[in-house]
This record gives structure tokens, sequence and C-alpha cells, in this order.
């Protein structure tokens, strides 16, 4: 308790060598970022193929209405009664900070989870 958690977009290879894209601290809606566990040049694959964006230069594009889903399912339903009012604040911040691109997608910087192997 008291520790600080942000919302973050976990994408790693399952034992298969399959891509898997989780949504850690789902209920957290001050901050967005991309943990990465699987290779630069694969992480723009990972993403399209969960349907949750693209890659473009050195940060994700994610899609909304993604995010919403996996916050629902992440949280087995249970996030916060206000969450998606929290939501919607941040993609308005977004937009404040010029984070929001054309198609909606929300602009979310990448890190390298510490799961990651070097490249």
């Amino acid at each position: 308790m008291g520790e600080e958690t942000e919302v973050y977009l976990h994408v790693r290879r399952d034992a298969d060598g399959h891509c898997q894209v989780t949504l850690e601290e789902p209920d957290d809606c001050t901050s967005l970022h991309v943990s990465s566990a699987v290779a630069a040049q694969d992480l723009d694959g990972c993403l399209a193929a969960a349907g949750m964006g693209r890659l473009q230069a050195s940060h994700a594009l994610l899609d909304p209405e993604g995010l919403r889903q996996l916050a629902q399912t992440a949280a087995g339903g249970a996030v916060a009664a206000d969450w998606a009012d929290r939501f919607e604040a941040m993609l308005r911040y977004a937009v404040a900070k010029g984070w929001l691109a054309p198609d909606g997608s929300v602009q979310a910087h990448v890190e390298p989870s510490a799961e990651a192997l070097p490249s």
C-alpha cells in the first residue's frame, strides 16, 4: 500500500514464442507506457497482432478501445466505478499534450521490461 503504480501495456513472448499483450495496473489512469520484453524489431508486429496499435519511431500508438477492453479483462471487470471517467480524462490530457494521433491512437513511450533479453 502507498506504492505508486502506473498503467502499462506489457508485451512479451510465451513459452511457444507467441506474442502476449497484457494490461498491468489497469485501474491507474494517470500514466501510460509500454513495457516490452520482445526485440525492438518485433514490437510493432506484436502490437498489431494483438489489435492494440503500432510502433511509430520510439513510441507506441495504442488503440484506446483496445485499452478499455483489456482493462475490463485484466481486472475481471473490477476496475473502480469511476474508471471510465478517469480514462476519458487521461485521453483529454493526451489531447492537450499532443499525444493523440489523428486516428485517435494515444501515444505511449516504450521501455524495456525487466525480463527483456539483450538484442
